[in-house]
């Protein structure tokens, strides 16, 4: 077995397609045929489902992926902490933002005043807990606690009113209350989007889903409309409403969501990333000081 066999192996696995993956290597379909025919047969076994041109991973052919991905990330971490102790890391960390993207701006500026020379690459998402490898970090938000990730916040949801809400002027609300109102939701890939799904579920209604965005700050946007009503995050989301909205505690329920700080456990960590990773646990622990509703 050689490494280029397996490497052409992933490629077709992560793209189920031949002629992309020999395309996109620039090497000939037939020489990749072939290179993947040589794996099956040391393996004594198909590795694919062949549905005309598209392929698909069989049972097999997972086990072989599932090996392969820790030989890789082995490599790379040689790379890595060879490249780490000699100096020479090139200091740039990847960070996925899932949850709690608002906190981001203040979060990064703190960070870079004590390390200016590190540089992130940012992307932002609001589905709900895929972590991609090519990230060292992700930040996400979950609606069930777990031992996998580093929690950082226990978090309340409330009721977001307009001002003009019939239970704007009341101290706490039912969730069961907003039954007949019409609500604002990320998309349906979202955490927000499940939470609000099972917390209304919970207290037997649907709710009735009026706007829906992909963007967190078109969501906050549209929440200033004041035609609709909401549940947010009560800490991270708070500092970001407007004079013409009301929270509300709810008091028949008890919502909460859980923040999660994930990167790959078998996947080496540079200086860069752990100092990153680091920064976010102690500015999360600072919040939950600050903040007597966190815990």
């Amino acid at each position: 077995m050689e490494l280029l066999q397996l490497y052409y192996f992933m490629q077709v696995a992560k793209k189920e397609n031949m002629s992309q993956v020999a395309k996109e290597l620039h090497i000939a379909q037939p020489s990749l045929s072939q290179t993947i025919k040589r794996l099956e047969n040391e393996l004594d076994t198909p590795l694919f489902d062949r549905h005309g041109k598209h392929l698909q991973l069989n049972e097999y052919g997972q086990i072989v992926e599932r090996y392969c991905q820790h030989i890789f990330t082995s490599l790379e971490n040689i790379r890595s902490e060879i490249a780490d102790l000699k100096g020479i890391n090139n200091s740039t960390v990847s960070l996925k933002i899932q949850a709690a993207s608002s906190l981001l701006p203040d979060l990064l500026k703190t960070f870079r005043q004590r390390h200016p020379d590190i540089h992130f690459m940012i992307s932002q998402s609001t589905n709900d807990q895929t972590f991609p490898n090519e990230c060292d970090l992700t930040l996400y938000a979950s609606l069930q606690a777990n031992n996998d990730d580093y929690l950082l916040l226990k978090e309340r949801l409330v009721a977001v009113l307009p001002v003009h809400h019939p239970l704007a002027s009341k101290e706490h609300i039912a969730l069961k209350d907003l039954k007949d109102d019409l609500f604002i939701s990320l998309d349906p890939k979202s955490n927000l989007y499940e939470l609000l799904h099972y917390y209304c579920r919970q207290c037997h209604f649907e709710p009735n889903i009026h706007l829906y965005s992909d963007n967190p700050n078109t969501f906050r946007e549209l929440l200033t409309l004041g035609m609709d009503v909401a549940l947010i995050p009560e800490i991270t989301w708070k500092q970001d409403i407007y004079p013409n909205l009301v929270i509300k505690p709810i008091e028949d329920i008890n919502c909460f969501r859980y923040i999660y700080l994930h990167w790959q456990k078998d996947q080496y960590q540079d200086g860069a990333t752990k100092a990153l990773a680091q920064h976010i646990i102690d500015y999360f622990k600072q919040i939950t000081k600050l903040s007597p509703q966190a815990s």
